[in-house]
């Protein structure tokens, strides 16, 4: 099977691994094409345009749907040195080159395609591809640096979430014997809360997933603050479905799920 390449799997720097394959049958009766371990990906049609502009690089051989589009540098040019200057120019193409559709946006590949990108010693092509991977490399061990320090906060937040329980219940306990204590239910009938169910949009509609607006799941519960997601959907996969928009400020709970054997997020 050959890996599918669509806008949900770029979600990484690299790309090996998909959610979807066709056979070698359905590349050759499609107008699909095989896109070599090496390439540059870009999304050039989805509803994630509104707020960034995925790039990835392919680690093995590929196909691409049609929203996106495969740019094969030859052997002057380093491949994640391509990616890493077009990431490095994402607010500008975001800015000049998108149209911005209702629901789905995509690129004017005429503006796109003139974007200027810097190519160090360009006139000698071996000490240029040098200097290109010399700059790769750096940025790869920033990027290793932060991710050590995001495993340390990681960390942190795992240590707060153990004593957490334990602050909330010496603060709550003390109050206890102060304060009227009510029912949630009893809140909810008086009007001073309201509950409200989520939803999921079909699966068989991928244009529903290509949105802004954050779809929080359980897998999302891993913070106390709730301010992203790692999916989002469409206003339209919301009109569609019984998914619902909650407002800023709304504390979410999670009801079902396999984590409930051992703990019960709370975000807000």
């Amino acid at each position: 099977l050959i890996p599918w390449v669509s806008p949900k799997d770029m979600k990484s720097f690299s790309i090996r691994r998909t959610l979807d394959h066709i056979t070698t049958s359905g590349l050759e009766s499609s107008s699909a094409k095989l896109v070599p371990a090496g390439s540059v990906l870009v999304v050039f049609r989805s509803g994630i345009l509104a707020h960034s502009l995925p790039v990835a690089v392919t680690a093995t051989e590929v196909t691409i749907n049609q929203d996106l589009k495969a740019i094969v540098p030859r052997n002057d040019i380093d491949p994640h040195y391509l990616a890493f200057a077009l990431r490095a120019k994402a607010d500008g193409i975001l800015s000049w080159c998108v149209k911005r559709g209702a629901t789905v946006h995509s690129i004017e590949a005429s503006r796109f395609w003139a974007e200027r990108l810097p190519i160090p010693q360009k006139t000698d092509s071996a000490r240029s591809l040098d200097e290109q991977r010399r700059i790769v490399a750096r940025i790869e061990a920033l990027f290793e640096r932060m991710q050590e320090a995001q495993q340390l906060k990681v960390g942190a937040e795992a240590d707060a979430e153990l004593l957490l329980p334990a602050a909330l219940l010496e603060v709550l306990n003390n109050t206890k014997s102060q304060y009227e204590c009510a029912t949630i239910s009893k809140l909810i009938e008086t009007g001073v809360l309201e509950v409200l169910g989520g939803g999921t949009p079909s699966k068989q509609q991928p244009a529903y997933w290509s949105g802004t607006i954050p779809w929080v799941s359980p897998k999302d519960m891993k913070r106390w603050i709730i301010d992203d997601a790692e999916d989002h959907i469409t206003s339209e996969a919301v009109n569609s479905s019984s998914a619902k928009l909650i407002p800023k400020g709304a504390v979410l709970v999670v009801v079902r799920g396999m984590i409930l054997a051992r703990n019960w997020p709370v975000a807000i």
